[in-house]
């Protein structure tokens, strides 16, 4: 120890060593002064201005997106503006913008709305009597199928925290009023969900299935969507799975698409061939509670375990085994999966807990034809007998005879022939 001493005391009366070391010093303390401001200035920045940070694959910057267009700030005094546009239809009753001189006096036609909103750039805005700074950002990124895509940021800074919160709440407002019964159709955005259409309800009587399939998948869902309790004390994960299987345009979607009217539920719809692992498993984890999936033509990807000649080599059977399983999935999730070939998956998919129910589907027997075609000709009770007497034979799907009826929807004699 004595010796210890003695070297750190030669050191220290060495000028050049210690002159070193004060300049180190010396440095590190004048760097350090130099970011006091700064570092004062981020406590201060921290402490007195609420930021909020809204990334482009999250639903809330849509809503805000078309929220901005529609203030008057957007409207009358920004100058650094840029444009989506979406497609109405026919008949949707919203303006989508001057209608050019060439068009008038000539049938309608689909418009593209024009939605203009701040482009990327720095924006100050006022909302209830506060001030906002709106920046938005913008950068270029690769797509899901490597095409070049970018990724933009909506961040907002006022001085009130409660502000920007009801800034959100006014644009989900504005996305779904309360008049607005229809329901969402959500497909993957990377490894989020984004609203894609938004269409009317479906009525359950719209849908004409042999049997009791929909008095009991209704029963079935009543029960489940409050059993929630019943699930937990039992230690059962609480979700449910059905397989929909048999020939194309019997009535599969259709069926899901008037459950998810029936309990005002979204859909979100799944394309195998587009998803890989980790995004069927995070897709899943981002679920409200009580959602509905539709995991379409399973039969298209794997069949058994072997992958089709359609495969997707991104996304393996054990992951999607995993991902439908459902444990990062949110409680209540409902998953419809749909199949024309049933004998082609794997006894893994079909198991309860992943498919709990299986429902089969069939072509038009001759009381499904007579009811629909009542639905086309009500009170043609005698012709409806004899439309299902001659096309009910199980060679027809109902997609098909549709089709025939809207062909002759003006002659219920023609449709016979």
């Amino acid at each position: 120890m004595t010796s210890l001493f003695e070297l750190l005391r030669k050191q220290l009366e060495n000028q050049f060593l210690t002159g070193g070391a004060v300049l180190v010093v010396f440095t590190a303390l004048l760097a350090l002064m130099r970011r006091v401001p700064e570092h004062v200035f981020e406590l201060l920045k921290r402490q007195l201005i609420t930021t909020i940070d809204i990334a482009d694959h999250d639903q809330a910057f849509f809503w805000v997106q078309k929220w901005l267009g529609d203030q008057p700030y957007t409207k009358e005094r920004a100058r650094l503006l840029t444009v989506t546009t979406r497609t109405l239809p026919v008949g949707h009753g919203k303006e989508a913008g001057p209608t050019p001189a060439s068009y008038v006096g000539k049938p309608k036609r689909q418009l593209t709305e024009v939605v203009f909103s701040p482009a990327p750039g720095l924006h100050l805005l006022r909302y209830r009597g506060h001030w906002i700074l709106l920046s938005r950002n913008r950068k270029e990124g690769e797509g899901v199928f490597g095409e070049v895509a970018y990724h933009e940021t909506l961040t907002f800074q006022t001085f009130s925290r409660d502000v920007v919160r009801e800034l959100i709440y006014e644009a989900r407002e504005a996305a779904f009023p309360p008049e607005d019964n229809r329901i969402a159709i959500l497909r993957p955005n990377y490894h989020n969900w984004r609203t894609v259409q938004r269409r009317l309800p479906r009525s359950m009587d719209s849908v004409i299935l042999d049997g009791d399939i929909i008095e009991s998948l209704l029963t079935d869902l009543r029960w489940f969507f409050g059993a929630s309790t019943w699930y937990s004390d039992h230690g059962i994960p609480y979700q449910r799975g059905y397989m929909l299987y048999g020939p194309p345009g019997t009535g599969k979607t259709s069926l899901v698409v008037a459950i998810a009217s029936a309990f005002g539920r979204d859909i979100h719809i799944i394309n195998l061939s587009g998803v890989t692992d980790s995004m069927m498993i995070q897709l899943m984890a981002e679920l409200p509670e009580h959602a509905i999936v539709l995991i379409e033509d399973v039969d298209s990807i794997f069949e058994q375990r072997k992958k089709t000649s359609d495969t997707n080599e991104d996304l393996s059977f054990s992951g999607f085994i995993n991902a439908i399983d459902g444990v990062s999935a949110p409680p209540g999730r409902v998953l419809f999966m749909t199949t024309n070939h049933l004998e082609k998956l794997d006894p893994a998919i079909m198991r309860p807990g992943r498919a709990d129910r299986k429902l089969e589907f069939h072509n038009a027997t001759a009381d499904m034809a007579c009811r629909l075609f009542l639905q086309f000709f009500p009170g043609e009770e005698t012709l409806a007998k004899q439309y299902g007497e001659k096309f009910g034979t199980g060679a027809f799907s109902m997609a098909a005879l549709q089709e025939n009826l809207i062909k002759y929807r003006e002659s219920p004699t023609e449709a016979l022939v």
